[in-house]
């Protein structure tokens, strides 16, 4: 870039009238420094990503959140912190948040959203075991699916709780299966109501028997 001094001079006055002349004179002097079109640039930003929402810390997080979760669950029925911890819904709205911003962080990634995408809807009309569990050599895909399981074992234990303690039955054992096997952890305490009904029906239809025979007897 070439710099230029503009200089501005007065010249003499005419005989009639004072008329004032100006002389403009340029004159070249030496290079600017030219400064890097870079500076210029607006910067861009392709996607912000946090650091710390990885999937290896996205996986420990959340495994070591629910744990306390459901040791209120278990061991600690009867105090009423740990009742009003175990039964607040914010634990797992939080896992269920936590879940789709995992969810529309990693979609982007070639070996997460695109290839779910091409497994369900690119390839075959329907998708075979073979390649679901292809996906899974994705660390992002596995993560997303632990957590999923996570927020509904979590969820299938909240509710076996709540019933157990409406319902007077015990639902230890219940509540263990449903960490890691949600379904089984139902299906648990599905049965254990029943054996329970039916135990307390025929205590109180014996407790009836034994008051009428009592009654007969006098």
């Amino acid at each position: 870039m070439m710099a230029c001094h503009i200089c501005c001079s007065s010249t003499a006055w005419s005989a009639t009238a004072p008329v004032k002349l100006f002389v403009v004179s340029v004159h070249p002097c030496r290079r600017l420094p030219e400064v890097s079109s870079a500076l210029y640039k607006r910067p861009t930003c392709p996607g912000v990503q946090c650091a710390l929402v990885t999937p290896a810390n996205v996986f420990t997080a959340t495994t070591v959140a629910v744990v306390p979760v459901y040791a209120c669950l278990l061991g600690l029925v009867g105090h009423q912190t740990a009742r009003k911890i175990a039964t607040d819904r914010t634990i797992p709205a939080m896992l269920a948040a936590l879940y789709a911003v995992c969810l529309a962080s990693w979609w982007s990634q070639p070996d997460c959203g695109r290839a779910v995408w091409q497994v369900l809807c690119g390839g075959a009309c329907w998708p075979n075991a073979a390649e679901v569990g292809n996906l899974f050599q994705s660390e992002a895909v596995t993560v997303l699916a632990w957590l999923h399981l996570l927020c509904l074992d979590l969820w299938q234990a909240r509710m076996v709780a709540l019933d157990s303690w409406r319902q007077q039955v015990f639902a230890a054992h219940s509540i263990i299966l449903c960490f890691m096997c949600g379904p089984v952890g139902l299906l648990s305490h599905m049965l254990t109501k029943l054996l329970v009904r039916n135990w307390r029906r025929r205590k109180a239809a014996s407790q009836v028997d034994l008051g009428s025979s009592a009654g007969a007897a006098a």
